[in-house]
């Protein structure tokens, strides 16, 4: 196994880090089929990896993300019987933090502010009536409960984190690598996301 990432490695290193989360979702058959022995040993090969320069950007992030939440969630029954979400307010805890990290990719605190409102206005709540989270590192996040819930309430997610993107009228590679990946978490359709709708 150690031989084949070496190998896929230097296959995949010189590819844009939109092109290689893509190539994530390829991935998935493939990885759901390993032993749940195998899968921790790549796990762990890839935490020893992402810690290795001391910093966890935001393509590495979304990999840890997608192997915790999406394979690692084979081998967990109880993740996999979870009841759906069909309410936000069941979410809100879990989308705050994830809305307030895409907030802070703006560039100064003014877009930063109105990046957190238009997130919030999209969800139908009153930015006044909202406190901001912490911040939290996105490698961190737990994102069980969005992954788990229903297509209506996935649309209210993505909508939100669509409109705090939008709202400094730019589109930074880290924004765009959250929303696919986020696509990818929740199964929402890649053909859905700002690089083909332009928003």
């Amino acid at each position: 196994l150690l031989s084949e990432v070496d190998r896929l490695f230097d296959l995949v290193q010189p590819l844009q880090p939109l092109t290689r989360l893509t190539l994530l979702q390829q991935l998935v058959p493939t990885l759901k089929q390993l032993s749940q022995s195998r899968f921790t040993h790549l796990q762990q090969l890839c935490r020893a990896l992402i810690d290795l320069d001391g910093r966890c950007d935001t393509f590495e992030a979304l990999v840890w993300l997608w192997l915790d939440h999406v394979i690692a969630a084979e081998f967990d029954p109880q993740a996999q019987a979870k009841a759906r979400h069909g309410r936000l307010s069941q979410v809100l805890p879990t989308l705050l933090p994830l809305l307030h990290w895409v907030s802070l990719q703006s560039a100064n605190p003014a877009a930063q502010l109105d990046s957190w409102q238009a997130g919030i206005r999209a969800l139908g709540l009153d930015p006044a009536s909202v406190l901001q989270p912490e911040t939290q590192a996105l490698g961190s996040m737990q994102l069980m409960p969005l992954i788990n819930s229903t297509p209506a309430v996935k649309q209210q997610i993505w909508q939100s984190l669509r409109a705090a993107v939008a709202a400094d009228g730019q589109l930074l590679l880290d924004e765009l690598l959250v929303l696919q990946g986020v696509a990818l978490l929740l199964e929402i359709p890649i053909d859905s996301a700002p690089a083909a709708s332009g928003f």
